[in-house]
């Protein structure tokens, strides 16, 4: 009967001195996507498979073999009476080996057509792991974020409710109106929602985080390390935006699909031109043994392979305004998010001293005012409100400023997070 509480007690002495979970960083997350996540290993399969396909692209066409034999009889009938009725005609035997010689440049095109194939497969990996990245950073930030907001609001909710009980004694006592405490209700109301709300936003980014690295479960929250800002992004807009076209994995993609479909106009163009065939093998005929040789083409009249250049063509034409799109799009990107980091960058330096502080005087006043007996309550309530906002703003403009910044970053090609 005695054992239970000593068990139940060195239960809770294990539990009050187990060590807390491991810190996770960005840095740690964003390595972690990348070597666990299915969406890298269902890339890097297409990337093996295609370079795979590459080296064996441009292989010989199959031979043919024919075997055959002629003048088979049979209940004594034939075609046409026998020059002796009494003896059977011999059977005549041939064997053919043929093999076709492609002609027009073809097994060099269908090389050229893996090769490039195999480019945009890369490509696409390359798209994958930067998206990968890119979702790793958000779910991460969104979830610090919600997490930070969650503790401020508790914070605040419990500074709150010692107002609130502090207003229920005063109409207690009759020196306040029962509606300045259902003010102070209706605000407390509106703390448990928005805390309800964050907490639901907070529970998903770590759901989706910890699926996003491979854990099994969500992403315990204290684990997650708020980030380190990094220095503003220097240099020329322009000069940023040229160099990252040419490093954009959106580019890279848009110019492989370029190159394969390239690629296919030249293999569709080599196919107008007729292949060779030579055959060669043994006949018996008659009793003698001779050799077949021969050549068979066909003649380009009618079909040239004419529609199906023809929609390559288009293809390629296509493809080339596409990646033209593209490197547009990407330029246009990099300009657009270089002005927003540096803006949230600016504003998030500034944030505590515009936002948060002066919001903090005023809250202070308020209570001050509040304690004395003296206070518009509805001043009270909305000087709280504005505190809060100013909280979650700052923190709000901190951490897009950091998303920025890493967003940026990554679209400049810095792999600062590999």
């Amino acid at each position: 009967m005695t054992i239970l509480p000593i068990l139940l007690a060195a239960c809770l002495a294990a539990a009050a001195t187990s060590p807390p979970p491991a810190a996770l960083t960005l840095e740690e997350a964003v390595a972690a996507a990348r070597a666990r996540s299915p969406r890298m290993e269902a890339a890097s399969a297409l990337v093996a498979g295609a370079r795979e396909a590459s080296r064996l692209a441009g292989s010989w066409p199959n031979p043919a073999v024919e075997v055959s034999t002629e003048n088979i009889t049979s209940g004594g009938w034939y075609w046409s009476p026998p020059a002796d009725p009494a003896a059977a005609p011999g059977l005549d035997a041939f064997a053919v080996l043929s093999q076709s010689l492609e002609l027009g440049g073809k097994r060099g095109a269908r090389r050229a057509l893996a090769g490039a194939e195999a480019g945009a497969a890369e490509a696409s990996a390359s798209q994958v792991e930067r998206s990968l990245v890119l979702d790793t950073v958000r779910l991460y930030v969104d979830a610090v974020r919600a997490r930070e907001t969650l503790a401020a609001l508790n914070a605040h909710r419990e500074a709150f409710d010692v107002l609130q009980q502090a207003m229920a004694s005063r109409v207690r006592e009759g020196v306040a109106a029962e509606a300045d405490l259902a003010k102070f209700r209706a605000e407390s109301g509106r703390l448990q929602a928005l805390e309800a709300r964050t907490r639901i936003e907070m529970d998903r980014s770590l759901a989706l985080l910890g699926a996003l690295i491979g854990d099994p479960a969500p992403v315990a929250a204290p684990r997650l390390v708020e980030p380190k800002g990094w220095p503003a992004i220097a240099g020329e807009v322009e000069a940023l935006a040229s160099a990252a076209v040419e490093r954009s994995p959106d580019v890279r993609a848009a110019r492989a699909l370029e190159a394969r479909s390239a690629g296919a106009l030249k293999l569709e163009r080599s196919r107008g031109v007729p292949d060779l065939t030579v055959s060669g093998g043994y006949k018996r005929t008659a009793g003698f043994d001779t050799a077949v040789l021969g050549v068979a083409m066909a003649i380009p009249i009618f079909d040239r392979n004419r529609a199906a250049v023809a929609m390559a063509a288009g293809e390629a034409r296509a493809s080339a305004s596409q990646r033209a799109a593209v490197e547009a799009r990407v330029a246009a990107e990099v300009r657009a998010s270089l002005e927003a980091a540096r803006l949230l960058d600016q504003r998030a330096r500034l944030a505590d001293e515009e936002m948060l502080r002066p919001a903090e005087v005023v809250r202070n006043a308020a209570r001050a005012a509040f304690n004395e007996g003296a206070a518009n309550i509805l001043s009270l309530v909305d000087a709280e409100r504005v505190y809060l906002e100013a909280q979650r703003e700052a923190l709000q403009v901190k951490l897009d400023a950091l998303a920025a910044g890493i967003e940026t970053r990554l679209l400049l090609g810095e792999e600062i997070l590999r």
